[in-house]
């Protein structure tokens, strides 16, 4: 039997390749069970790695636990400078 509850959050979240995260973002499962996305404390994880902030009604793509950012949980962002808002998704969604 296992001590890895699927169900905390655990992990260190990085925006790009080797940069960690600042520390108000986490993983969106626990990194002991295999790589997640990462989004702000509070926010809701999205089943296609990109997160919501319902305060202000924005989708937008974070991170990951992948040190590396190679794997299928970390999200394909144009740009390394963190947060990328997603606006086409957004009007998607809303």
């Amino acid at each position: 039997m296992s001590d890895v509850n699927p169900l905390i959050s655990n992990g260190t979240c990085y925006y790009a390749t080797g940069l960690r995260s600042e520390g108000s973002y986490l993983p969106c499962g626990n990194s002991a069970l295999g790589h997640a996305s990462c989004c702000s404390a509070g926010d809701m994880c999205l089943s296609f790695n990109a997160c919501f902030n319902s305060r202000w009604g924005v989708t937008y793509l974070a991170g990951c636990t992948d040190r590396n950012y190679q794997d299928p949980s970390c999200p394909h962002k144009d740009d390394e400078n963190g947060t990328t808002f997603c606006k086409a998704l957004q009007k998607t969604l809303t």
